[in-house]
C-alpha cells in the first residue's frame, strides 16, 4: 500500500515535471514568434499601403518580411501559407511597377489570408 502511494506520488511528480517542460518549451516559443509575427503584420500593412505609391519601396517591404518570416523557428503550414501569401503581394507590387493598375481587391484578399495565416502562426502562444 505504502508503495502504490509512492508510485503514484513520483508518477504526478513526473507528469508535473512534464507539463513544466511543454509550458516552458511553450513560453520560449512564443517570446521567439510573437515579435516576429508583430513584425511582419506591420511591414506588410506598412508596404500594402505603398504599393500604388512607390512599388518598388513596397517590394523591398514585401522581401524583408519574407525573409524574417523564414527565421520563425519549426516553419509550419501557417508560415508556408503567410510567405506564399507575401510573395503573391510582391507579385501584385511588381505589376504596378510594370505600370499595371493596381487591384485593390486581390490585394485585400491577399492581406486577409496573411492576417489569417499570421494569426494561426501565432496560434501557439
Amino acid at each position: 500500500m505504502t508503495a502504490a502511494i509512492l508510485v503514484a506520488g513520483l508518477l504526478t511528480a513526473c507528469s508535473s515535471v512534464g507539463d513544466f517542460a511543454t509550458q516552458q518549451a511553450s513560453d520560449t516559443a512564443c517570446a521567439a514568434i510573437t515579435p516576429v509575427v508583430d513584425q511582419v503584420t506591420a511591414d506588410v500593412q506598412a508596404a500594402v499601403a505603398q504599393i500604388s505609391v512607390d512599388p518598388a519601396a513596397a517590394i523591398d517591404t514585401l522581401q524583408t518580411a519574407n525573409v524574417l518570416l523564414a527565421t520563425l523557428p519549426g516553419q509550419s503550414e501557417a508560415v508556408d501559407s503567410a510567405s506564399t501569401t507575401i510573395e503573391a503581394l510582391i507579385s501584385q507590387a511588381q505589376s504596378v511597377q510594370r505600370g499595371q493598375r493596381l487591384d485593390q481587391r486581390q490585394v485585400d484578399e491577399l492581406s486577409a489570408q496573411l492576417a489569417q495565416a499570421l494569426a494561426d502562426a501565432a496560434g501557439v502562444c
